[in-house]
């Protein structure tokens, strides 16, 4: 795979989506009073300041670190998300966790600063290819890059004024002709690399440190749905068990375009490691997006791929529609988590509304969207989010989890009442 960052290659997929959250292992309440904290972050798990978040009649600003607190909240209860700034709303119903992360589909450029990592390593011959990760252990902060001939420089974008502390990963591997890797070569690892803004560490990993990587094939059928298109797969190594916002702890090996693939898994690497698989279709209903967690051993695995959701009422374009009409959804099995999203195009703003129900009303996007612009035409999506999630409160703690699943409706479109 040519692409030189798997944050890209996800930012892609997952540009206009809410990505399953990360934070700490919260617990679900029954009905009581909690108190609530949070943190809201945008792509990159760059955190969002200005941010207005309303929990019943008690409304919070974020300041640079996104974070929010609120005392005394009778549980279960709705949030409230507005960025004035970025043109962006949502609503999250019948929430029952009392430490959320919530991860919004913005990307924040300005005032980010680089921490720049200059990794250098015996050379091989012929030059193989590869890549070089670094993960940090608690912020979060990711950057890879293709390995070059003997020294690599990796960035990666923060906020400025920090110290990252994690690891590196280098794995390096041949390839034929078509890109797919047919031999893994060296693999090392180093931890407790510390990196600052404004300054570049300086990493050495030296011959004894290369491990000779070893590989074994396992072969795999993608099952897809009725109505799904074949578009493509992307094998990633997992070295955290968990995902970020908008994108895994992955390091991306290679891409394939068929339903039958053999994938060349690495063998006796001295750490642990996820072998996972994304695979985006197309289909009748919309797309879909689903991260499956491999085997390291095995032939003929069977993955199955789940549809979009689907919209049962309105019908695409219908008219008169007002507060009170009611959309209702066909959702897959695999989740229980939608989301509807609404554009004021005049206005350039996104409504959203996260949810359980299996139909909704537009009444429920009040207080962020109270009317609807008479005779104007409206575009909408709907979303279905996660694996084996029933609540939106499940859906907002730390699933600590690497499996994934989006599936994101068709384009539709509804006039408002004259």
């Amino acid at each position: 795979m040519k692409a030189e960052s798997v944050l890209v290659l996800v930012l892609l997929l997952f540009s206009v989506t809410i990505f399953n959250s990360c934070g700490s292992n919260s617990p679900v309440y029954p009905p009581g009073t909690v108190s609530v904290s949070g943190l809201v972050r945008g792509l990159l798990n760059i955190p969002l300041d200005n941010v207005k978040i309303t929990i019943k009649d008690k409304s919070f600003t974020t300041l640079s670190d996104g974070k929010f607190s609120f005392d005394n909240v009778t549980s279960p209860y709705d949030i409230y998300i507005k960025d004035s700034v970025r043109q962006y709303e949502a609503i999250y119903k019948n929430v029952n966790t009392d430490n959320l992360v919530i991860n919004l589909p913005i990307f924040i450029s300005q005032g980010l600063a680089e921490y720049n990592i200059s990794v250098h390593y015996p050379a091989i011959t012929p030059q193989p290819k590869g890549k070089l990760y670094f993960m940090d252990d608690e912020k979060d902060f990711a950057g890879i890059k293709d390995i070059g001939a003997s020294v690599t420089d990796i960035s990666v974008n923060a906020p400025p004024n920090l110290t990252l502390t994690g690891k590196i990963f280098f794995l390096s591997y041949t390839t034929d002709p078509n890109e797919h890797v047919n031999d893994y070569k060296y693999f090392a690892s180093k931890n407790n690399v510390t990196v600052v803004s404004g300054a570049t560490t300086e990493v050495t990993f030296l011959q004894e440190e290369m491990i000779p990587a070893d590989e074994e094939t396992v072969t795999c059928v993608i099952n897809q749905p009725q109505g799904n298109n074949f578009s493509t797969s992307w094998f990633f190594l997992n070295f955290y068990n968990k995902r970020i916002s908008y994108y895994a702890s992955s390091m991306a090996i290679e891409t394939y375009s068929t339903n039958n693939i053999s994938v060349l898994m690495p063998k006796n690497l001295p750490v642990e490691f996820t072998p996972t698989l994304l695979t985006a279709s197309d289909g009748t209903y919309g797309n879909s997006q689903q991260t499956n967690i491999l085997p390291k051993t095995g032939t003929n695995v069977q993955i199955n791929i789940s549809p979009a959701p689907y919209v049962l009422t309105p019908e695409d374009y219908a008219t008169n529609v007002d507060l009170s009409t009611v959309f209702s959804f066909q959702k897959q099995s695999i989740s229980n988590i939608l989301f509807f999203s609404m554009w004021d195009t005049v206005s350039n703003i996104s409504y959203n509304l996260c949810t359980s129900d299996n139909s909704i009303t537009l009444s429920m996007l009040s207080p962020i969207l109270t009317n609807l612009s008479p005779n104007r035409s409206y575009p909408y999506s709907i979303e279905q989010a996660g694996v084996n999630i029933l609540t939106v409160g499940e859906f907002l703690r730390d699933r600590n989890t690497i499996q994934s699943f989006r599936g994101n409706g068709i384009l539709r479109h509804f006039t408002s009442k004259p």
